[in-house]
């Protein structure tokens, strides 16, 4: 199991995969956990906002669009990471239920069983909230806009997905691997492995990992400044692992020419840029620890420049569902004020 992989499985219960085409150019996320309210509140500046094609917006990026303005979707860093999506909530739970999305039932006030996917699937839906802020300009004429993702009871939701929602994944990979070997593919899966080897990351075993789950151990750990991701491993492996992950980069830039191959300076950077701000990767005490602020922070901030500037910006299609533009706007005070900061 690889690095990516396994960081999208930690997240997999509150972000989704994203697809569509609105974009931005760059995005500066900021992220607080309130232990006194236990609310986790991430607050996102979009600046740069349009589209991939000169001649769009496409219908489906005007879905997509629409989606944003009903407060279903959450975007992390331009689909390049993640992205917060309700109506895919209970797509999963109509597929858990088998039954079509237009079936599907919430009872939000419905008590929670910490043992049941559907159960928790709802709670997540219950405790999270959108609010879509101002669209303005920046100084730079770019459309910008702010947004925030307020999880609330967020101890109780982090831990149904260490104890539930990770649990669950593992064992169905497991499960996989098992079937796989049952049948005699052991040597094509370890050929996938010396490919995977050029990759992105160290390898994982899943029945350790899980054991440790079963043993109390928490994948995904809270604290006022944001998370930790803990992932039981070796430390050999990591070290192996994070050798040949930096060694990579560093050929792949030496050997990149930036006029033809823009899309892997811009994927590189967007690996790159996150070692410089509110972000740690290190080993300790058996682990992996991928940690995003610190316990001595009040909060941290992600920026990243995501993509090239958008062939189109989206003004005309705001302005057609009566979406105001402010010619300017200052999101410093507002973010203070919502992350409880100021």
């Amino acid at each position: 199991m690889k690095f990516a992989w396994l960081i999208r499985a930690a997240l997999l219960a509150l972000l989704v995969a994203a697809g569509g085409c609105v974009t931005f150019e760059e995005q500066s996320t900021t992220v607080r956990y309130d232990e006194a309210t236990d609310e986790l509140r991430i607050f996102h500046v979009y600046s740069g906002i349009g589209t991939e094609d000169k001649d769009g917006p496409t219908a489906s990026e005007l879905e997509q669009l629409d989606e944003v303005l009903q407060g279903n979707q959450s975007y992390f860093f331009d689909n390049w990471v993640l992205c917060w999506d309700r109506d895919s909530l209970v797509e999963e739970i109509a597929g858990l239920q088998e039954v079509d999305v237009a079936d599907v039932k919430l009872d939000l006030d419905a008590p929670l069983d910490p043992t049941n996917l559907v159960s928790a699937l709802t709670f997540f839906y219950a405790n999270s909230q959108i609010t879509n802020g101002p669209v303005y300009r920046d100084a730079e004429g770019r459309l910008c806009a702010t947004q925030t993702l307020t999880i609330t009871r967020a101890k109780t939701v982090v831990e149904l997905i260490n104890t539930l929602v990770l649990p669950t994944i593992l064992e169905e990979e497991v499960a996989k691997q098992q079937a796989a070997d049952a049948e005699g593919d052991a040597d094509d899966d370890e050929a996938d492995d010396a490919d995977d080897d050029e990759d992105d990351g160290p390898d994982y075993d899943e029945v350790l990992i899980l054991a440790a789950i079963r043993d109390g151990h928490r994948i995904i750990q809270l604290y006022e400044g944001g998370f930790a991701i803990r992932i039981p491993m070796d430390r050999q492996e990591f070290m192996r692992a994070r050798h040949s992950t930096i060694r990579k980069a560093i050929l792949e830039l030496a050997e990149m020419d930036t006029e033809d191959d823009d899309e892997d300076v811009a994927s590189m950077h967007k690996f790159l840029v996150l070692f410089t701000q509110d972000f740690q990767f290190y080993h300790h005490d058996g682990h992996m620890v991928v940690e995003l602020g610190s316990p001595s922070q009040s909060s941290a901030t992600f920026s990243m420049i995501v993509d090239d500037p958008p062939a189109r910006d989206l003004a005309p299609a705001l302005q057609a569902r009566d979406i105001p533009i402010l010619p300017t706007y200052d999101p410093t005070t507002p973010r203070a004020t919502y992350l409880g900061t100021e």
